[in-house]
């Protein structure tokens, strides 16, 4: 079975890269949100969840056995320690989960969104044909966080600065999409872009083909 071609998404929190990746998806892109996966992991995988309770313990999990993650994300910026804790546990789960999703997809090309990208750099256990890296000024999200989930500057500070800076994202993109503004603005380019990754997924598929 050939491997589809596989875009990964990626940008810094509140870039709006989620956002995109639902406009390419709108214009036909197969898309794979690790997010989202690493969602369904936990709550539903009872070694998964007894493994992250050992790691960062139970005051981080809602009374319904869920993660609390908005508390979580606080407790992110004030202990370095306790990110490394849970990416340990979590991260091997979710490679592994996105492989199998890749691999299951269909059609030629796949988009997968995977917001840590940066922060994983030597530890992709997933063949990646190309990096789409969406970007924006860290002041400009600051001022997204501060009014999509009304934090305060300082926290939001703190959010952006877990994550690696923006220029080793810029370093990792084959293709690059700033967003400073409107979502229509983007519309053009997120056609170029569907049209280009499906002429690259289609030609991979005529290679397969035509091979012994």
């Amino acid at each position: 079975m050939t491997h589809p071609y596989t875009v990964a998404l990626t940008g810094g929190i509140a870039s709006g890269k989620t956002a995109f990746a639902r406009l390419l998806a709108g214009l036909g892109a197969v898309v794979i949100d690790a997010d989202q996966v690493g969602h369904q992991l936990t709550g539903s995988d009872p070694v998964l969840d007894a493994d992250l309770r050992r790691a960062i313990g139970n005051r981080y999990f809602n009374a319904d056995g869920t993660l609390d993650r908005r508390r979580l994300r606080t407790a992110l910026t004030e202990d370095p320690g306790l990110r490394n804790r849970l990416e340990t546990v979590l991260h091997p789960r979710i490679w592994s989960a996105l492989a199998e999703a890749v691999a299951s997809a269909e059609g030629n090309w796949v988009l997968v969104e995977i917001p840590l990208l940066a922060e994983s750099v030597g530890d992709w256990h997933l063949l990646i044909d190309r990096v789409l890296v969406v970007d924006c000024r860290v002041e400009t999200q600051i001022g997204r966080l501060v009014t999509r989930d009304r934090l305060s500057p300082e926290a939001a500070r703190g959010l952006v600065a877990l994550q690696a800076s923006r220029l080793d994202r810029l370093a990792l993109a084959d293709d690059l999409v700033i967003n400073e503004g409107a979502l229509e603005a983007l519309q053009e380019p997120a056609r170029t872009l569907v049209h280009d990754y499906a002429e690259q997924g289609a030609a991979r598929g005529r290679q397969a083909g035509s091979g012994p």
